[in-house]
């Protein structure tokens, strides 16, 4: 932005020093259009570039780890789904999104190793929070998998949403295939639907998105570690460190 900046004063210096012949000679006129047209582009990808750090989740393999003063503990719904052990001592929180690739790489190749080594001996609990950062199909995926919890079945439709993951908002979501997705788990259809239909969970992931926020966490996957956060995709070493640093 800095950079952007020095350009635009550039720019208005040009102008300046220009005065008359901007009016008088076309050549003076097609270079000064030429500037602006750069760094008018120049801005453009800047903001692209910002916003999709902060909305897409497409956070970089190169996370980090932060810590965090406050526990994140008391502030999950005590009706939220969870795998591992309802009594452990170690939360782990991810904040996801069901389009983003980052989150499906996490549950695909990371939470079966987290199961082996955390939660299928009962050393930590594992919760998944949907904040939904990626347009409609992510707030439809959303709202379908507490729906689908409604009927006992939230971690199954959580599955089938990953594995069935594609380029964002290109349909891969849609109400067609969310009820496919539902009927293929054995929910109850209608119940499903008046569900959907319904936005009940509509709040419930505006709080998801807002306790993110609070954590600091503006892109997908974020997680929150007993006292530590990690912002941003790391390798699967890096994610076992900041957990057993948390048990000494």
């Amino acid at each position: 932005m800095y950079k952007i900046k020095k350009i635009f004063k550039a720019i208005e210096r040009f102008l300046v020093r220009a005065g008359k012949l901007i009016d008088s000679n076309s050549k003076t006129i097609s270079l000064f259009l030429s500037i602006v047209a750069i760094a008018v582009t120049l801005f453009n990808v800047q903001q692209i570039k910002k916003q999709a750090n902060l909305i897409s989740g497409l956070t970089t393999p190169e996370g980090k780890v932060v810590a965090d003063s406050e526990s994140i503990k008391d502030k999950i719904p005590s009706n939220t789904p969870f795998l591992g052990n309802p009594k452990a001592k170690l939360i782990i929180v991810e904040f996801g999104d069901y389009q983003c690739p980052y989150c499906g790489k996490f549950h695909s190749e990371y939470l079966p190793k987290l199961k082996r080594d955390y939660l299928d001996n009962n050393k930590a609990k594992f919760v998944f929070l949907n904040v939904a950062f990626l347009g409609q199909e992510s707030k439809d995926a959303a709202e379908a998998s507490y729906c689908a919890r409604d009927q006992g079945k939230f971690w199954e439709y959580h599955d089938v949403l990953f594995s069935n993951q594609k380029a964002e908002n290109s349909g891969a979501f849609s109400g067609a295939n969310l009820k496919k997705f539902a009927t293929s788990i054995g929910l109850d259809i209608n119940a499903f639907q008046t569900c959907t239909a319904s936005g009940k969970y509509t709040k419930l992931i505006a709080d998801n998105l807002a306790l993110a926020s609070k954590y600091g966490i503006n892109a997908t996957p974020g997680f929150i570690i007993g006292n530590q956060s990690i912002k941003g995709a790391l390798p699967f070493a890096n994610f076992k460190q900041a957990i057993d640093s948390q048990f000494k």
